[in-house]
């Protein structure tokens, strides 16, 4: 949770060779990860989060003798054991899925709205508490960041607006100042 993009590298380099150890090399075919998050108009179109999160995508060959649902299944269980400290979850890379998911991570997508961020945290994991042991549950996963360092800016309106500011304004030029090597 909030850490450096060399401490993610470290953890995908241990995922990655667990991937390497448990798909024998003949059903193998491509592992690639993408980490962190390159600031910018582009990161809208990004699983990653920030520097503490990745993707890691799996690739089998067309004609792998072993079952992927078996590799999902011992993957999950290693890397439970191995990078306790991960949070993992395992999505097929199909189309239909996202077709039937409705361009949606999983097929049961819950969630809970509200102005307080930390209450509503603790019941998306006591949420996931009760639905993850269900044993037609696979992965549980919640996509959002807690504890991650942000940034609370409060604008006075009033003296925004005398000096011809809009919100806007504010918020295009808060992103220009951190996502700007000026």
């Amino acid at each position: 949770m909030g850490s450096r993009i060399e401490v993610t590298e470290a953890l995908t380099k241990a995922v990655e060779t667990i991937i390497h150890e448990t798909i024998p090399e003949h059903d193998l075919s491509t592992v690639v990860s993408n980490l962190g998050l390159a600031p910018g108009f582009s990161a809208i179109y990004s699983a990653n989060a920030a520097s503490d999160s990745g993707v890691v995508m799996v690739s089998l060959k067309p004609d792998h003798a072993g079952s992927t649902w078996e590799y999902v299944a011992r993957l999950r269980t290693l890397l439970r054991q191995r990078v306790p400290q991960l949070q993992t979850f395992f999505q097929s890379g199909g189309i239909v899925d996202s077709v039937l998911n409705f361009g949606l991570a999983a097929p049961i997508d819950v969630q809970f709205s509200g102005p307080d961020y930390h209450q509503l945290y603790r019941i998306a994991q006591h949420a996931q508490g009760l639905i993850g042991p269900l044993p037609q549950v696979a992965d549980t996963f919640i996509p959002q960041e807690f504890g991650y360092p942000t940034l609370g800016i409060k604008v006075d309106r009033v003296k925004a607006a005398r000096l011809g500011l809009r919100q806007k304004d504010v918020v295009t030029n808060v992103i220009t100042a951190l996502t700007s090597n000026q």
